[in-house]
């Protein structure tokens, strides 16, 4: 069991997705990729999902996905909520307009795949 599943790079790499329908998205910073994956409930953010190959400390994330959870989606509730939570600094390297942008598109893709259902 060891060798087969915890030894594989399918078993490292492999990330835990929402069970929920979800909206994602993706961008490639020079820190690392940045994965946002949310859902939506009457035009907040119900769950919030923030990951990737960039070094972050969990405390750090947390914060952010906590801060943006039952906000608003729109693009200046999104930079005045992540302003409160983490100022003008970049969190772990990837700036705030990468992380805003990147929210904002798995929002429009939650967006998308909601109308294809």
């Amino acid at each position: 069991l060891m060798k087969e599943r915890y030894c594989s790079p399918h078993w490292w790499f492999s990330v835990k997705h929402p069970a929920k329908r979800t909206g994602y998205a993706h961008k490639k910073t020079p820190e690392g990729l940045l994965q946002v994956y949310l859902s939506l409930s009457g035009g907040v953010i119900e769950s919030l999902l923030i990951t990737g190959d960039f070094f972050s400390s969990s405390r750090d994330i947390n914060r952010i996905e906590s801060a943006l959870r039952w906000s608003a989606t729109d693009e200046k509730s999104l930079e005045k909520n992540l302003e409160k939570v983490v100022g003008d600094n970049a969190v772990c390297g990837i700036d705030l307009s990468s992380l805003r942008e990147t929210i904002t598109a798995a929002k429009e893709n939650y967006c998308l795949a909601k109308e294809d259902r």
